[in-house]
């Protein structure tokens, strides 16, 4: 059921995107997604995006 509009009606809605970063660890990757994102999302579909990231710094 969607938590705004009606099934089978488009219904345009403002999103913010979140970004963040943990270790690289696809445990701890799957439990973020299943049981952080999906159960709390308003949406029936959340778009979820993972892109792993090499990090350098010039001063530690």
């Amino acid at each position: 059921m969607p938590t705004e509009g009606d099934i089978g009606e488009r219904k345009q809605v403002t999103s913010f995107k979140l970004e963040f970063s943990i270790p690289r660890d696809k445990h701890l990757l799957l439990k973020v997604i299943e049981e952080g994102i999906y159960p709390n999302h308003p949406w029936d579909e959340p778009v979820v995006q993972v892109t792993e990231a090499f990090e350098t710094r010039k001063h530690g």
